[in-house]
């Protein structure tokens, strides 16, 4: 497994220091050399909670959908990352429903005291 994150987090450095098979790079996903050596994995799944915006979660998953069997993007809910919902909303209305799932229920309470949405993750199945 790959860990990719734009700048070092204290928490990952840790997981990925005490976890067999785990490397963790510091680096951005839209870089050509980056794009290149996902493109040339396999991925049981990729998880992608990188550049909030329309055109970083479109580019991260167009990178992965022909490598990973299942693809699930973070904050497809989310008040904060419109990019991420709107590029979301795009990838359901392109794959079969049969293959896509979400989860987007929010706590009562923190959606009664904002009046905004958080969160939600998303699974694509290409296996």
């Amino acid at each position: 497994a790959v860990a990719l994150d734009i700048e070092h987090t204290d928490i990952m450095a840790k997981y990925a220091e005490r976890t067999i098979g785990i490397e963790y790079r510091i680096a951005n996903s839209h870089d050509p050399q980056v794009v290149s050596y996902l493109g040339s994995l396999r991925w049981d799944l990729a998880f992608i909670d990188g550049d909030h915006s329309y055109e970083g979660c479109s580019t991260d998953f167009r990178t992965v959908k022909e490598r990973a069997g299942l693809i699930a993007p973070h904050d497809i809910a989310s008040s904060a990352f419109p990019g991420v919902v709107r590029a979301w909303q795009e990838i359901r209305r392109v794959v079969p429903t049969s293959r896509t799932f979400e989860a987007i229920s929010q706590y009562r309470d923190v959606r009664d005291k904002t009046n905004k949405t958080f969160l939600g993750i998303g699974l694509v199945d290409f296996s």
